[in-house]
Order: structure tokens, then C-alpha cells, then sequence
């Protein structure tokens, strides 16, 4: 089978049928590469980076799931906020 592949920086999504409906995952392709904007490779850059500077554990963990779920980077990596997203990581790196 042929996986259909969006790269966003350190992020890779595949997406398969299986080899049952291959048109669909490359609709599903496309369009997930028009909405996952420049705002999702930028967060994951530096989630990427913070990850590395910090010592693994659940500590780690943790501050890395708050960050992802937060609403603010969501609607930031939404519309390529590029110092929105920086202020969503230094305000959760501040509350440590």
C-alpha cells in the first residue's frame, strides 16, 4: 500500500485506505496540506526545541500536553501567529 504524506516541519501525517480507496486519501491529502498552515510547523519547531532542553520525565510531559491542548495555540497556529504561538510556549514556560 501507498501512504499519502503531509509534512509540516517535524510533523508527518500519513494517510492510507489500505489500498481501498486511494482517490479519498489523496482528497484527504490535499486537504489537509491546505489547512494545516505555516502556524502548525512553526509550533512544532519549537516543541521540538523546548523538548530537547528539557530533562525527560513526566514533568516534561506534562507541560508539553498543556501547551498542545491549549485553545490559544490552537487558534495562533489557525492563523500563522507566529509571536502568538512564541507568547503560548514563554507563558507556559513562565508558570513553571
Amino acid at each position: 500500500y501507498y501512504m499519502s504524506l503531509v509534512f509540516r516541519g517535524p510533523i508527518i501525517l500519513g494517510i492510507t485506505s489500505g489500498g481501498h480507496a486511494p482517490a479519498l486519501s489523496a482528497v484527504l491529502r490535499r486537504r489537509l496540506e491546505e489547512e494545516l498552515g505555516r502556524g502548525w510547523m512553526m509550533a512544532a519547531c519549537l516543541m521540538a526545541g523546548l523538548r530537547q532542553q528539557l530533562p525527560s520525565g513526566p514533568a516534561r510531559m506534562d507541560l508539553l500536553k498543556r501547551i498542545a491542548r491549549s485553545e490559544a495555540l490552537l487558534v495562533c497556529m489557525e492563523n500563522d501567529d507566529e509571536a502568538g504561538i512564541r507568547k503560548v510556549f514563554a507563558d507556559a514556560m513562565a508558570g513553571l
